[in-house]
């Protein structure tokens, strides 16, 4: 198979009228049919173009309950609403992005005779995000070649081992620094002053409740739960009391945090608690992500009616990690860490009616931003 025409996978599909005849031969094979549709798990099966020629009861469902027809002649990814079909001009497989997915890689796998199986992250145009564990191996049928493929939800899974890693980590830091500073207390202070121990243990349990609080959140967003508190918002007073927190934060030490206001006293009408979070997970990030003596930039301007507000550093990040910036089971920071990019496009898209995204290269950096409109709908 040639992949020269596109980014990645090939992009040409067969003809409307010989989709409809395999669809035809599968669906004619009863013995297949009853075995697929007794199976809990969703399969779908592909030609190889990677195109939908067949699915199973749970396939179907999976897909949002669609038809089969409705579905007919879409590869996975299109089916799903993967978001990165904006930058895929040929479809499904074809993007830069789609190198790293695991969906594309175990279906190009399994059309070159091998059985794969893949992790495979899709974050969907919907603002949902789906967390799978997908295999595909070859299945031969009336003298041509298809691809069997199943799919296993694995999305509580990724959220136990988030919680178990992300969620503990964060939480025993504060704690330790808490009782780090109570012991020294405790035991005389030594060579510290009472005072600052005492303003380290009350920053150590601040930065405790925000996590908790942090964590309660996202797990009310994702269930739809979540209570919006909308209000005027001073723009440059918000990056202010951001560059407060922030300048005084452990990930800070060693670097400068610079702020661009809007000016004038620009003010929209949003929810300032999780605007506040949203762009905090940026700042912390870029802090992180940057070597001591690099400055991270805070801004804002007016963006159309609304406004954007962003943060940049000066690194680059590495091609390869791009596409999967804003899954939830990502990070560079190590297994189970993936909660800050991702809660920032569920809180800032699903919730604040804006749109988060990023862009990174060597002549400007790495900058994370979000545009919001000036005055925020809750949806019902």
């Amino acid at each position: 198979m040639s992949r020269q025409d596109t980014l990645f996978a090939p992009a040409p599909r067969i003809a409307p009228r010989d989709l409809q005849l395999q669809s035809r031969v599968l669906a004619g094979d009863k013995r297949l049919a009853r075995t697929l549709d007794a199976l809990s798990s969703p399969v779908l099966i592909l030609n190889e173009q990677r195109q939908i020629v067949h699915a199973n009861r749970a396939g179907l469902a999976m897909l949002d309950g669609a038809e089969l027809d409705a579905v007919l002649g879409l590869r996975p990814g299109e089916a799903l609403l993967c978001r990165n079909l904006d930058a895929c001009r040929e479809g499904c497989g074809t993007g830069e992005a789609c190198r790293s997915c695991g969906a594309v890689l175990a279906i190009l796998s399994a059309l070159d005779g091998e059985e794969s199986t893949q992790e495979c992250r899709v974050s969907r145009l919907d603002g949902g995000c789906l967390d799978l564990r997908v295999t595909a191996h070859s299945l031969e049928l009336e003298g041509e070649t298809f691809v069997l493929f199943s799919v296993l939800d694995i999305a509580d899974e990724k959220r136990r081992d988030i919680l178990e890693r992300s969620f503990f980590h964060d939480v025993i830091n504060s704690a330790g620094g808490i009782l780090g500073a109570a012991t020294l207390l405790q035991d005389g202070a030594g060579d510290e002053d009472p005072a600052d121990l005492a303003r380290m243990i009350g920053e150590s349990a601040s930065e405790l409740i925000n996590e908790l609080r942090s964590h309660r959140e996202l797990m009310a967003a994702e269930r739809g739960d979540l209570t919006l508190s909308p209000g005027e918002v001073d723009l440059d007073q918000l990056l202010d009391d951001l560059g407060q927190l922030y300048v005084r934060h452990p990930v800070a030490e060693g670097r400068s945090l610079g702020i661009m206001p809007c000016g004038c006293g620009y003010s929209i009408y949003t929810d300032r608690t999780l605007l506040f979070r949203i762009l905090g997970n940026m700042v912390k990030n870029a802090l992180e992500a940057s070597p001591a003596g690099e400055e991270v930039t805070l801004g804002c301007e007016r963006w159309g009616d609304g406004a954007r507000l962003w943060v940049r550093n000066e690194g680059v990040m590495d091609r390869e990690v791009q596409p999967q910036v804003f899954h939830r089971s990502f990070s560079t920071k190590g297994k189970g860490r993936g909660l800050g990019t991702y809660s920032m496009r569920l809180l800032g898209e699903r919730y604040l009616g804006g749109q988060v995204s990023f862009s990174s290269s060597p002549e400007r950096g790495t900058v994370f931003w979000i545009e919001l409109p000036a005055i925020l709908v809750p949806s019902q």
